[in-house]
């Protein structure tokens, strides 16, 4: 669990946006692992599970498991409206950033296909690689089904936005019940938890949280994400807490 304490200045810098098609690309290769929400999601499951082939299957079990683990690929690329525009910010993102993100994966107890040191390695061909199989798989999971994708997240966009027009930053954050509960910290600021590494937490001052909701986990589903850095690891939400 990744707690969050905000200061006013925090709250002012509180963004909603939409994370884009390499997000919902990763997350669909997550949802295509998963076995539960069968009524909802089961008939594309069927469909879009046998396109998924060549460095599709390596990379939908290195970017996430079905028990929960997910590579924070949203924070590492930020909101790229187009999926070339994604995984061009994939290839060129910063080796160090790349180790630190995939050093995650590297240490859980899961075997990965040989390709996939290179690319825990952040070498360059290995990761060009692991951005032409996340193009690959966006062509067939998430392509044809983009005009409802796009149209369901902009409302879902609308509707947050109209919640922070009608009761401010508070009510946003509220809204992200129950995936993230917010409280009050001992310091009188309002504390957002989200799921992420045991005990971690993000001090006051100087985070930036976007919140945005995804189209491929559930139905109005929001995912929270923070950049790296001085603060420590970004993150998103974990599939058994966005239910």
């Amino acid at each position: 669990m990744l707690r969050l304490h905000f200061t006013a200045q925090d709250l002012a810098r509180v963004r909603v946006a939409l994370l884009g098609p390499l997000a919902e690309t990763e997350l669909s290769l997550w949802n295509l692992q998963r076995r539960d929400a069968k009524a909802l999601f089961g008939g594309w499951r069927a469909r879009t599970g046998p396109l998924i082939t060549g460095d599709g299957p390596d990379t939908a079990r290195f970017l996430g498991s079905p028990r929960g683990e997910l590579v924070d690929l949203f924070t590492l690329v930020g909101a790229a409206g187009r999926i070339d525009e994604g995984v061009e910010r994939l290839r060129g993102a910063p080796g160090r950033r790349l180790r630190a993100e995939f050093a995650v994966v590297a240490g859980a107890p899961r075997r990965h296909a040989p390709w996939l040191a290179e690319v825990v390695d952040a070498g360059p061909r290995g990761v060009a690689r692991l951005a032409t199989a996340l193009q690959d798989c966006h062509r067939v999971a998430v392509a044809p089904y983009w005009e409802r994708i796009q149209q369901h997240l902009e409302a879902e966009l609308a509707r947050r936005g109209r919640l922070m027009v009608q009761g401010g930053v508070g009510a946003l954050l509220d809204g992200l019940r129950p995936m993230a509960p917010v409280g009050t910290a001992r310091a009188g600021g309002p504390r957002l938890s989200a799921a992420g590494p045991p005990g971690g937490r993000l001090p006051r001052g100087g985070a930036l949280a976007r919140a945005g909701p995804v189209g491929v986990l559930r139905t109005r589903t929001p995912a929270v994400r923070w950049p790296r850095g001085r603060h420590g690891a970004g993150g998103v939400p974990g599939p058994d807490q966005s239910r």
